[in-house]
């Protein structure tokens, strides 16, 4: 059985001291959490998640050059399909962004700054989303799989039966043609003739 990657993360955050603050509280309470960069302005941002697919993204509202929630649906937008789409947890200053960053399926919301006990509640919540996602297997894994299907699914497969006879309208009449007997089918206006 594969060994489970430690869960990766990207920060973005324009402020250095309160990036910081964040690194270090998360170091504190989710250890094994690995911080792949800390983007100071939302294209960074989206440059440092397409470039290392974390699994959590812990967003800034209000950034220069685009928003936390911009980044947001950028990066879901350009999220390669076969990996599951990051976590977003957004953190700011202003309360009022809740609704839109829920609308973007966010985690989290946090206020600034963020406390050790609000943010433990947070890597909670993202453990278990986690936790909850299913591996996504690699190529091989996937060939190897589809391959165990195919064969299962051939030796279940019984042969049709074939017909024998055909029912064929003679008038008011209707007789049983050995298919053995059949020559061809002839298609006329209305019809098909069975020729014997």
């Amino acid at each position: 059985m594969p060994i489970a990657k430690p869960p990766l993360a990207v920060i973005a955050e324009d402020e250095p001291v309160l990036a910081r603050t964040l690194q270090r509280l998360l170091a504190e309470i989710w250890p094994e959490l690995q911080i792949a960069g800390v983007a100071e302005d939302g294209p960074k941002a989206i440059e440092l998640a397409l470039e290392y697919l974390p699994d959590v993204m812990f967003l800034d509202i209000k950034m220069p050059g685009k928003t936390g929630l911009e980044v947001a649906e950028v990066v879901a937008d350009d999220w390669p399909q076969e990996k599951a789409a990051p976590l977003f947890v957004f953190i700011t200053a202003y309360d009022e962004f809740a609704v839109p960053a829920f609308e973007r399926a966010a985690v989290d919301y946090l206020l600034k700054p963020a406390t050790l006990e609000r943010l433990q509640v947070t890597v909670e919540r993202l453990k278990q989303r986690l936790a909850e996602r299913a591996p996504v297997p690699d190529a091989g894994e996937l060939a190897a799989l589809m391959q165990r299907v195919q064969s299962i699914s051939n030796s279940h497969i019984e042969e049709p039966a074939r017909i024998t006879v055909i029912r064929a309208g003679v008038g008011n009449t209707v007789r049983m043609i050995p298919v053995a007997d059949v020559i061809c089918f002839e298609a006329t206006e209305k019809y098909v003739n069975v020729v014997t």
